[in-house]
This record gives structure tokens, sequence and C-alpha cells, in this order.
């Protein structure tokens, strides 16, 4: 990038920050790009790309005031996009780690092989293995899970209740087969 647009991100950086909020619109149009193009050779999928790219340009806003005039505004634009890009990474897993639904992986596999039907069926039989360990509160609830269906408590009392569920269910499964 040239040096003269590095020293402009970084004017109106510090223009945003001192309050002058006309040099909003020129900095988006100069960050927007490099910070979109930066999420997707980040991250693999466009949309959460996207995402991250405005989470990161929304964030730089909101802090202009904290930007240090004596630093590459570039740079911090940019660490700023490291962090939301690694947040929607955390977010991905977690979501992954949470959605998993046995009914809609045999639906998904209705046309699998033998194999693969034995491995679901020994991995099914696992799971309830592990299950078997766990208090009847935690079972009952991956239960719930299992079925997305939600317990009649207050939400916050469920969040928790599903945290320590899956927390037991990990520790069990870690303890009979030693591996996640």
């Amino acid at each position: 990038m040239e040096i003269d647009l590095r020293s402009t991100i970084n004017g109106l950086l510090a223009r945003l920050g001192d309050g002058d909020r006309t040099a909003g619109p020129d900095l988006f149009r100069l960050l927007w790009p490099v910070l979109h193009e930066f999420c997707a050779r980040l991250l693999s999928n466009s949309t959460t790309a996207e995402d991250a790219a405005q989470r990161a340009i929304t964030r730089l806003f909101a802090q202009a005031n904290r930007f240090d005039p004596d630093r590459d505004g570039l740079a911090w634009a940019l660490e700023i996009a490291v962090w939301e890009c690694r947040t929607e990474r955390r977010r991905r897993s977690r979501s992954r780690e949470v959605a998993w639904n046995p009914a809609s992986v045999e639906a998904a596999e209705e046309g699998a092989s033998p194999a693969e039907q034995l491995a679901q069926a020994e991995l099914g039989a696992a799971l309830n293995a592990a299950a078997a360990n766990l208090s009847p509160l935690d079972r009952e609830t991956i239960q719930l899970l299992l079925h997305d269906a939600t317990a009649a408590v207050p939400p916050a009392t469920w969040r928790k209740r599903k945290e320590r569920a899956l927390h037991n269910l990990k520790l069990a499964w870690r303890t009979l087969y030693g591996a996640e």
C-alpha cells in the first residue's frame, strides 16, 4: 500500500478520533475493501468474512477516539479485523459443538453405505454409554437438546444447565474413550 494512502488513513482516523464525523465516509471508502479482502483471506466463508469485516469497521469507528496518531492506522484497523476473525472462528466452532443433532445426521445419511451406517450406530452406542454416566438432570438436558426442546425454566437457568450437561458429557466421553 502506498505511503500517502497510509498517511491519508492516519489523518482521517485522527480527525475521526477528534470528533470530526465528516472524515467517516472517506475513511470507510478507503478501509472497507482492505478489511473485506483481509477477512476473506483469513476466513474461508465469504459471508462470515463480510460479517467479520463489518464488525471490525464498526468497532474501529466506535473506538476511533482511542487511536494513537503516532501508530499506523492501517495496522490498527487490521489488528481489529484479526480479533473479529478469531471471534468468528471461535463462534463457528462453538455452534458446531452445540448444534449436533443425530436425527439430522441420520436423515442426511439415509443413502449411506452399510459401513457408514455401522459407524453411526457404534457412535450412537458410545454416546449412550457416556450419557449413562451422567446425572439424571444432565441426561434429561442432553435428551432435550437432541430433540431441540427446552426445559420449563428461565433462559439463564437453561443456558447454564446446557453448559453443565455438555461439559459433563465431554468429561464422561474423555474418561471412557480418552479423546473428544
